[in-house]
């Protein structure tokens, strides 16, 4: 592409940048027309001057007073005609305008119908559209005629000159992050001697640009040939150097056919189209699936990157408070563009974490942005997120907090359609703002979309994590509450940017001290607590009594809001009962009964507001059910504590205006746990269980408030415990009087039970209530286990299931302290381990039933009613667990708890006396367990998870040998087996199994058969609880033993199997020859799907011969064409299938 080609190419995608210099008036036209007024007006002819310069000499020979004379310039400057070529040229779309002139024609050209001009005059205004294409922003770098202040005005003499030349290069310094390197910089009119702005000027801004960025017309190159600053740039292609003028270059062009003015609009005309930029192609995003996602997600299509309307100042003042309380909740993408948010300084390392994640070639990261509430993840996250949108560099989805999850399936299915629509990856921000111990949520958004083999890097919230190094897989970022001294400097730019003077009530020297970012979201009202809650308290008071007088209103009037009819609708939809006003005999009664219930809705909708959630509309009328009038739908169009969403779904949900608002209103005016659990208890009782109003909102509502009041709830949650049991009740209230049994509500009652046992663990609590009270909660969670029986939603039984065995295992663990007989401890040990072994099935990934399973061991181990025998077998149990999840799952071992709780069993295996006694008395039982635990003591100091040197080869081989000698026991065994697995993998090829991706195996035929024959044993004894992993190695040994058929078989059992996120399809293995070098194959391709970019390619390995998927992100586009032969294929393995891939035979 040469230099014109280029050029047109940024000018049809911008940015369009253009500068015109002094002399543009007189281009065509050979004098300046307001030049030469000037020299006839002030200087009668009588000077040889024919340039700017006759402004310096003004205020020599006028006696006129300042503003007069410049009056008459500009007056004068009205009169003159833009030139042709000026007018032709601006219609083009351009993003901004620069100019050394300071008449006021260029304001009148560009100004029209559909676009106005907005001139900056000095380097204190800095717009946050300074791009917009209706918005054109031109800076006048020495000022114009038709100001006077000497900042504003043309300098007149040189000294003023010096001064308006140091505030020009200031406001030059803005046009490289205008142009950006993508777009470009037209100079016209620029008089190369005598402009005011020199070359030297120039050379610092030019030369920060790439290559034919900057094009200047209508130049001489004689005229500019002894210019150092000038031939450098020339040479460097930094400048572009064109004869002709721009309007006649854009004519030639238009005339070969290779440019057309219609071409230059940059965005939808038809604002309904939505569409996305993928590899900088603009995508229509098919309808069925837009109105699909934007159920459970915020689509950043290319309409957030259209131009925003130019507002008055009061507008920009009340778009600026808006933003502080709305941008908490969700992005406000006009406010970003507006720059009304605070540059965080963790935003730029959050932007940079997703920038590298990005980069990974196959899974990325989780990134976690946590921080208190009020501290700005909201805002941070929306800024982020509208930043990567404009840069375009992969699409984005935005999912922001509501009662109601995502639908997974639905994001599945835009990320494959962006994915086959060109994209490497999909962005998804997720602001849920969970608690710590929540965060596996991302984890399992995450973990279904890699298991469909999406490329996604995902961004969630949560409050304060307490320990960031416990996963390596979750990258952590901290929203600090605090302003840094750059953050501050931010936030008063913002606040000069607003307020032509910033209010009284906004004291920045208090603010410089007192920097915590809620201050801001209070408009910096006095930081003290009480005055704070009170000012907040007294506005919802004020609102309260709006809402007493609409309650007098006529019933007749029409309704003003579209929200105030749709909630009407909703009260009919369940047969609300309204008061009939003839009906009240007392109307002072009336009234205040009134201003109580008022009372109460705030109530109801603060309690759960400062945990950030907000309230179905159904749910608070049905609680306010008792002579309550109509008219309470005016509440939403008068009130502004208290804000109502319409949800995608149709459902209406009222929150209050801000989180932290609630927060102070609940210390305020309700403060003690006993009544703030009073409002929750009520909550629960009236909650219905019902898809009616829109997919059990109201059950998802009352389960994220449950989880906020819980013991890992958000902060301050503490205080909550004391009435765990009152919650507990209120479930059971909801579930037995009302029937409410919604298996999620019970998993939450069942908690809350176990929670208060464990809380009242050292109290005067009954040893009888606390047993009773654990087996009334093993028989809710028994009984929602039996609801999902049938239902698909694997990782929602994993977490009953491991509820299960958390709340027997706190039983056990009272059992224990309380010297219960041996019977009744191994009963429950063995329901805890049935427990265990189905959460594992369901939810692999999950690290909680281990360690329940670790600490309930450790507490029998401890104990003195079991004997020697009974501890051994229990100990080796747990360690075989730890070993074993820490082999098939390799990201546990970064765990901090894991590790922690491993260590503790493996002291204890340390530190236990196996006697020859109890040994022989395991063998006798035909228990592996006391082999087991020698083996383990035997491998103490050898970390099984890391490749091992020849000393350990060695202690690895005379453990083979000493587990072999038991040979008839270890077969019964899946604790040794697995062990023995373990051991003959790292012998041979000094790594563990599931190691780096792509392993090669150095193993012959007898070593994969002695593989195949332990993975199919210990497939056989864990029965219906082998999992995927064990049956991989299964697989993979059939194929290397040459029966791909049998391979094939076994894969097809557990392709369906949707767990294992990570390792699921990351080819773990490759196929290998017996030396470890991979194996070379050949075959044809025999499907290729492009929307798919995937096909099949027929291996001709006489042991194979067989079709194998293959992607064509692997191949070149001429290599996926139909019957191309291919050599130097290899076959690699993941827990799908096995797949063809290309070129690793040489690696």
């Amino acid at each position: 592409m040469n230099w014109n080609d280029d050029l047109i190419q940024r000018i049809k995608n911008g940015p369009r940048i253009l500068f015109l210099g002094q002399k543009y008036l007189e281009i065509d036209n050979n004098e300046n027309p307001m030049l030469k007024a000037i020299k006839q007006k002030f200087f009668n002819d009588d000077t040889s001057i024919e340039n700017y310069n006759l402004f310096l000499r003004l205020s020599e020979v006028n006696n006129m007073e300042l503003d007069l004379t410049l009056g008459w310039i500009q007056k004068r400057c009205e009169r003159i005609s833009a030139p042709e070529w000026l007018n032709a040229i601006s219609n083009i779309y351009w993003n901004s305008i620069y100019t050394s002139s300071v008449d006021n024609v260029i304001s009148k050209c560009f100004r029209n119908s559909w676009r106005t001009f907005k001139p900056i005059i000095n380097n204190r205004i800095y717009p946050n559209d300074l791009r917009s294409i209706t918005n054109l922003h031109g800076t006048f770098l020495f000022g114009n005629v038709s100001r006077i202040t000497k900042s504003e005005r043309p300098p007149l003499d040189e000294f003023e000159l010096l001064e308006a030349r140091d505030q020009a290069k200031e406001l030059l310094k803005r046009l490289p992050s205008l142009i950006t390197p993508f777009g470009v910089l037209i100079i016209e009119g620029y008089d190369f001697n005598n402009d005011w702005i020199k070359i030297e000027d120039l050379y610092p801004l030019i030369n920060s640009l790439n290559r034919n960025q900057v094009h200047l017309f209508n130049c001489d190159i004689n005229n500019i040939s002894s210019n150092i600053f000038a031939n450098k740039l020339i040479e460097t292609d930094k400048l572009v150097i064109h004869k002709e003028g721009f309007s006649d270059f854009l004519l030639e062009a238009e005339r070969k056919g290779i440019f057309n003015y219609d071409t230059l609009i940059a965005y939808d005309e038809q604002l309904e189209l939505k569409r996305v930029t993928i590899n900088k192609k603009r995508v229509n995003i098919p309808k069925n699936l837009y109105n699909d996602i934007i159920y459970s997600a915020i689509v950043l299509d290319d309409s957030i990157n259209l131009p925003i309307d130019d507002l008055p100042h009061f507008k920009i003042i009340d778009e600026f408070k808006n933003f502080l309380l709305e941008s908490s909740v969700r992005p406000i993408w006009d406010g970003y563009k507006r720059k009304f948010n605070i540059c965080r300084t963790f935003e730029h390392i959050l932007y940079n974490l997703i920038k590298d994640q990005l980069k990974q070639t196959f899974e990325s990261d989780l990134i976690i942005l946590y921080g208190q509430a009020g501290s700005g993840k909201t805002v941070s996250l929306g800024k982020v997120a509208y930043k990567l949108k404009c840069e375009e560099i992969a699409p984005i989805l935005f999912i922001e907090k509501k009662n109601q999850k995502p639908d997974f399936e639905i994001i599945d299915r835009y990320c494959k359609w962006v994915e086959d629509s060109g994209a490497e990856k999909t962005i998804i921000f997720w602001d849920d703002s969970v608690n710590a111990d929540q965060i596996s949520q991302y984890n399992d958004l995450k973990h279904y979309l890699v298991t469909r083999g999406r490329k996604v890097v995902i961004i969630g919230s949560s409050y304060r994590v307490q320990d960031t190094n416990q996963n390596k897989d979750i990258k952590y970022t901290e929203s600090k509450v605090n302003l840094d001294e750059n953050e501050i400097k931010s936030f008063k730019a913002v606040l000069n940017r607003v307020y032509e003077e910033v209010p009284n009530n906004i004291d920045l020297e208090t603010f410089s001290k007192d920097s915590n970012f809620l201050v801001l979201l209070y408009r910096l009202l006095p930081d003290t607590k009480t005055p704070l809650r009170k000012g907040i308290n007294d506005e919802t008071q004020e609102n309260e009594k709006v809402l007493t007088n609409l309650m007098k209103m006529d019933g007749n009037e029409q309704h003003c809001n579209i929200l105030a009819e749709l909630l009407i609708a909703k009260l009919k939809e369940i047969n609300f009962n309204f008061t009939d006003n003839a009906m009240v005999k007392d109307k002072y009664d009336y009234e205040e009964s009134i201003d109580i219930q008022i009372q109460r809705i705030t109530e109801l909708i603060v309690v759960p507001g400062q945990f950030g959630l907000s309230v179905p509309i159904e749910l608070i009328l049905r609680i306010i059910n008792k002579g309550f009038n109509e008219k309470i739908v005016k509440l939403f169009e008068k009130l502004d504590v208290f804000r109502i969403t319409q949800r995608r779904n149709g459902n209406l949900e009222i929150s209050p205006r801000h989180q932290v608002e609630a927060k102070l209103l609940v210390q305020y005016r309700i403060g003690s746990y006993q009544k703030q659990i009073d409002i929750i208890k009520e909550l629960i009782e009236n909650v219905k269980n019902s898809t009616a109003y829109g997919e059990d909102n109201e059950i998802s509502f009352i389960v994220e408030l449950l989880k906020n009041i819980g013991p890992n709830g958000k902060e301050n949650s503490r205080g909550f415990m004391s009435f765990y049991m009152d919650i507990a009740k209120s479930l059971e209230i909801a579930r037995e009087k009302y029937g409410v049994v919604n298996s999620r509500l019970m998993l939450q009652e069942a908690a809350f039970m176990r929670e208060y046992v464990q809380q009242n663990n050292k109290s005067s609590m009954d040893l009888s209530e606390k047993i009773k009270t654990m087996e009334n909660a093993e028989k809710i969670i028994k009984s929602a286990i039996s609801i999902e029986e049938h239902t698909s939603n694997r990782k929602f039984k994993g977490f009953l299931y491991n509820e299960l065995a958390t709340n027997l295992g706190v039983r056990l663990r009272e059992y224990i302290n309380n010297n219960y007989k041996k019977k009744y401890l191994l009963n429950i040990a063995s329901e805890l381990q049935r427990a265990f072994n189905m959460t594992r099935k369901l939810d692999p990934d999950t690290y909680y039933p281990v360690d329940v399973l670790g600490w309930s061991s450790i507490s029998l181990v401890d104990s003195k009613t079991l004997g020697e025998s009974e501890k051994e077998e229990i100990l080796a149990n747990a360690l075989s667990v730890f070993e074993r999840v820490e082999s098939e799952n390799t990201s546990v071992k970064d765990r901090k708890d894991f590790i922690k709780r491993k260590l503790e069993l493996s002291n204890k295996c340390k530190n236990s006396e196996l006697s020859n006694q109890t040994f022989n008395k395991l063998l006798d039982m035909g228990s592996g367990a006391g082999i087991y635990l020698m083996c383990r003591q035997r491998l103490i100091n050898i970390d099984m998870s890391k490749e091992i040197n020849l000393s350990e080869v060695e202690t690895c081989k005379s453990t083979i040998k000493y587990l072999k000698e038991f040979d008839e026991i270890i077969n019964k065994d899946s604790r040794c087996l697995y062990l023995l697995l373990q051991l003959i993998w790292l012998v041979k090829s000094r790594k563990p199994i599931f190691y780096n991706e792509k392993q090669t195996l150095p193993f012959d035929k007898f070593c994969w058969q002695e593989i195949n024959n332990i993975a199919r044993k210990i497939i056989e004894l864990d029965g219906e609880y082998a999992n995927v992993p064990i049956r991989y190695i299964e697989a993979l040994s059939y194929f290397h033993l040459g029966d791909f058929r049998r391979c094939i078989e076994v894969y097809k059992e557990i392709r369906n199997d949707e767990i294992y996120g990570r390792r699921r399809v990351i080819a773990s293995h490759l196929a290998s020859n017996e030396d470890g070098t991979i194996k070379v194959y050949s075959g044809t391709v025999e499907s290729y799907k492009e929307e798919t970019k995937s096909g099949r390619i027929y291996i001709d390995a006489p042991e194979i011969r067989s079709e194998l998927f293959f992607s064509g992100k692997e191949f070149t586009s001429k290599e996926t064409i139909l019957h191309t032969t291919h050599e130097g294929l290899n076959i690699a393995f993941n827990f799908v299938s096995p797949y063809v891939i290309k070129g690793w035979g040489n690696k």
